[in-house]
């Protein structure tokens, strides 16, 4: 293995050693590791990420994804929707971490959503469903008729593409519109008392202000700093 190799699989063992609850984190690293692996072989094709990031998958993206882990464990969701997931950050290592998560992934760009069923495929994941498609047309359509599962909106789906809209536990969104835009969107997708965790970077003070201009019923429930330009805001739906 190169230099390289081996420090990621280091920095990633290291990763998961901290991540409270892990009944067995060497699989848990080895599935970080394929995932890694799959990315890296379709990013030249797909602009996962860019290029600029490929050397800190893990300082950053693995990192700022598996810092949630504990923000979800304290709200106890079972059903999650990421909008606008590309390259899988931060919803595929939030479900290899946490497998019993019933996850649904919205993503409006044909090529990422195929590697994003491709990663699906490679870990064996189940309860995980890609949907190519916008988020706001998610949040625009009927609620499924047999029931507001992601299990039920799935098997309403057409070509890969739900008619119909689950309501979910939990939204999580990273480097994904506004924070007015991600909750006028969210309010059809979550259960009262459900929420929503966005990352957000250096303009949050910013979109917190005109949030505050029209809250439509949410409420600022914390602000977890992961870094000088990253944040995690988690927000409640009333």
């Amino acid at each position: 293995m190169s230099d390289a190799g081996t420090t990621e699989s280091t920095l990633l063992r290291e990763l998961v050693g901290r991540l409270p609850g892990v009944q067995a984190p060497d699989e848990l690293t080895l599935a970080l590791m394929e995932y890694l692996a799959e990315l890296k072989a379709w990013n030249a094709r797909g602009n996962l990420v860019s290029q600029a990031d490929v050397p800190r998958l893990v300082s950053r993206h693995v990192a700022e994804s598996l810092a949630a882990v504990p923000l979800i464990d304290r709200i106890h969701p079972t059903q999650v929707l990421d909008l606008g997931s590309g390259g899988g950050f931060p919803i595929v290592p939030i479900k290899l971490a946490r497998p019993e998560l019933q996850v649904a992934l919205v993503e409006a760009r044909h090529l990422k959503s195929l590697f994003l069923r491709r990663v699906r495929e490679r870990l064996d994941l189940r309860g995980f469903w890609v949907w190519n498609m916008r988020a706001e047309v998610l949040a625009g359509l009927p609620v499924a008729a047999q029931g507001a599962s992601l299990e039920a909106a799935s098997a309403s789906a057409n070509e890969g593409v739900p008619t119909m809209r689950p309501i979910v536990d939990l939204v999580t969104v990273r480097a994904v519109a506004s924070l007015s835009e991600l909750t006028r969107w969210s309010e059809s997708l979550i259960a009262s008392g459900g929420h929503l965790l966005a990352f957000k970077g250096s303009r949050l003070d910013q979109e917190l202000a005109e949030w505050k201009t029209d809250p439509r019923g949410w409420s600022l429930e914390d602000v977890v700093p992961l870094s000088p330009e990253i944040r995690i805001v988690l927000f409640r739906r009333s």
